[in-house]
Parts: C-alpha cells; sequence; structure tokens
C-alpha cells in the first residue's frame, strides 16, 4: 500500500453544509488534475457499484469576465440564456454568465460515507473512515478497532483539531443556509463573482437533489444571506442553517498535504477530509519530491 489515510476526526463535521453535506461540489481549479482523480472514482464505482458522482453545469456569474483561466474551462453563454435555463435565479441583463459544462459536478457524499467505509483506490490510496488512531507511527498505524496496518505513508486526515498551531492554521466558522425551494429552476451548481453577490454560491443537495444550499466564502448574518436572497432567489427563505470549519493560513482558503517535521508523518487538511483520495496523487507527488530530497 503506497499511502493509508486515517479520517482522524469523523464526527466533526455536520451534514447539510455546503462543504460537508449530502453533496460536495467539484470543477476545475488551477493546476489541480481533476480530470485523472475523476478516473480514480471511475475505477472505484466499477468495483462497488456505488455511483459516487456526476457531472453538472458549472455556472460563473460576473460583471465582466477577466483573466484566461476561466474562459479556458467555461463558455460565455448570454444572460439571457442563463435566466430561461434557470427561471427562479435573478440576475440584471448587464451580467455575464460563463458555464462549464464537461467538468464539474458533484459527489455524493452520503454514498462515499455510509456504502464505502473503507476502499482502495489502484494508485494506491486508501482512506480509513470513521475510526481515530490508537497508535500513529511513519509507517504503520494502530486503529482504535485494534487493526494494525503498515503503509509507504501515513496520511492523518483531519479538519484540523489538535493541530492548529502546529501548522500555522487559522479555523473560520462559516454558515450553510438550505433554503425552502427545491432545487427545479436553479442553477446545478454556481458561483456569484459579483461586487454584490462576492462570497456566495449555491448547489443542488440532498436526497435525490431536490434541495438547494447557499454557501459562503466568509461568516454572513443571517440578515446578510436573507438579503442576497431577496436578490437572487426572490421569494426563499431560509431553511436551516448549519455551522462549519474552513482552515486557513494567512487568510487564503487550505486544501494542502503537508509532512509534519518532527513525525514524518504526512497531514492532509481538506474539508471535507473524508473526500481525501481526491488527493490521493497530490500526496504521491508529495512523498515522490521527499524521496528526491532524500538522495540529494
Amino acid at each position: 500500500m503506497k499511502v493509508l489515510g486515517v479520517d482522524q476526526n469523523p464526527t466533526s463535521c455536520y451534514n447539510m453544509t455546503a462543504s460537508n453535506g449530502y453533496t460536495r461540489r467539484y470543477h476545475p481549479t488551477q493546476g489541480a488534475d481533476l480530470e485523472t482523480a475523476l478516473k480514480m472514482w471511475d475505477q472505484l464505482s466499477e468495483k462497488t457499484g456505488v455511483k459516487l458522482y456526476e457531472r453538472q453545469k458549472m455556472s460563473y456569474i460576473l460583471e465582466e469576465i477577466r483573466g484566461e483561466y476561466l474562459k479556458s474551462i467555461a463558455k460565455e453563454i448570454s444572460i439571457s440564456d442563463f435566466k430561461a435555463q434557470y427561471t427562479k435565479f435573478n440576475a440584471a441583463d448587464s451580467l455575464k454568465c460563463l458555464m462549464n459544462e464537461e467538468s464539474a459536478g458533484i459527489f455524493y457524499c452520503e454514498s462515499i460515507k455510509d456504502s464505502l467505509m473503507n476502499f482502495s483506490i489502484s494508485q494506491g490510496s486508501e482512506l480509513i473512515y470513521n475510526q481515530s488512531a490508537r497508535v500513529l507511527n511513519k509507517n504503520q498505524v494502530e486503529l482504535s478497532d485494534g487493526q494494525v496496518l503498515d503503509s509507504k505513508a501515513i496520511v492523518l486526515c483531519t479538519n484540523g483539531e489538535g493541530y492548529y498551531d502546529k501548522f500555522n492554521l487559522q479555523p473560520a466558522e462559516l454558515k450553510s443556509a438550505i433554503i425552502d425551494l427545491d432545487s427545479s429552476a436553479l442553477p446545478e451548481l454556481y458561483t456569484d463573482m459579483t461586487k454584490d453577490g462576492f462570497g456566495f454560491y449555491g448547489q443542488v443537495t440532498g436526497d435525490g437533489l431536490k434541495s438547494y444550499v447557499i454557501g459562503m466564502t466568509d461568516f454572513k448574518t443571517d440578515d446578510q444571506i436573507q438579503e442576497y436572497l431577496d436578490m437572487r432567489i426572490p421569494g426563499a427563505k431560509i431553511r436551516e442553517i448549519h455551522f462549519y470549519i474552513d482552515l486557513r493560513r494567512d487568510n487564503k482558503l487550505v486544501t494542502v498535504c503537508e509532512k509534519g517535521k518532527d513525525d514524518g508523518l504526512y497531514y492532509l487538511f481538506s474539508p471535507p477530509y473524508r473526500l481525501a483520495p481526491l488527493y490521493a496523487l497530490e500526496i504521491l507527488n508529495i512523498i515522490e519530491k521527499d524521496k528526491q530530497l532524500n538522495k540529494l
């Protein structure tokens, strides 16, 4: 086994939040090898017969289209065409829209959690879910149920609890809001990049993808959330509020795998950390770099 991931804090996240709920969005980000990662999930789906993700349209709402990266991953459609598809979403005619129809979508987190608590991926990553480590060493772990497993590298998958000082992490408390409208006629996935809506995004979630969640990249009051809904999804009201933790370093969101200086272990910080295999390639690359450095 090349990499073993141990989920150290299995109960510290909350269902129905944008980061840790029934569905978790994925979409291209600069430098990420998303398609290769998705092939890993395809292999896992074939082995288990469980549907783990599906592609969905990802929309970006902007005032002006700037930069080459977004234009390289999404094509521009008219705001009138966008609103014709999503009749419950309100956007001024002066706004712009980019849509990615090919390489964005959602993970079914509940399927992963409930059906795949202990699974392997052929590229060499395994996640042990819902168990903490009784004894944790560089190449061996004794789990809370008594299993002793050996690995080329142990990766502690964590939301950072107990490690904030060690890796200079700052936990940020955020909210997600489930609204009282179903997901029909709303964008499957969107990110609001306008001045008035910056920091808000939305996605389908829940059983049958009938529910809709509004997420935020910084803390908002309930009144601010409702004001945003009044602007973008008129008539929608907050049904539920859920809190969760994102990790920041120097005020930037952290999704990293780092090697501890003292213990030689690798620590993966990536809410929701239960999707750690998505980052198996990143982990393996870090291990290979360490090997090369050790040869010098």
